[in-house]
């Protein structure tokens, strides 16, 4: 269950590996946009990557079995039967870690995607093709899907 904190972590990592690399090189850290540029690319690696098992553990937080009767159903979760489903602690874990990563995994790609797609000055700009172009390069003009 602690997949949905990988993604910040990665990022949070992926920041430091860049800022030593950009240190060593002579290059400053702070107000940089050559290091804006690789840590939103790095970003969207990581995005690509992580979203998958992010999505897998949202919804296994909210996969409950009936382990009762049909008179008297008793629901727990099916990864972890200790855990009664709506009991506090479910509860606790549904809001702390699935909320997050519905937000990751499947909202913020969304929002992404609305806002590169209808954005055709955004689209023809260098800088966005060198972050975003191996994800829209495959989309054909006019069309929603491959």
């Amino acid at each position: 269950m602690v997949l949905g904190a990988e993604p910040v972590l990665c990022i949070l990592f992926a920041y430091i590996i860049w800022a030593i690399v950009f240190k060593r090189r002579g290059k400053p850290v702070r107000n940089n946009p050559e290091l804006r540029t690789k840590l939103i690319i790095t970003g969207v690696v990581i995005m690509y990557v992580l979203q998958p098992g992010v999505i897998k553990v949202m919804f296994q937080l909210f996969n409950c079995q009936n382990y009762g009767s049909e008179a008297n159903p008793e629901y727990y979760l099916v990864d972890d039967t200790n855990v009664r489903c709506m009991s506090a602690q479910h509860l606790r874990w549904s809001l702390g870690i699935g909320v997050p990563c519905l937000f990751f995994g499947m909202l913020l790609p969304l929002l992404i995607l609305a806002y590169a797609t209808f954005s055709k000055k955004l689209q023809a700009s260098k800088e966005f093709k060198l972050k975003y172009n191996f994800i829209f390069k495959i989309y054909r003009d006019g069309l929603f899907g491959w």
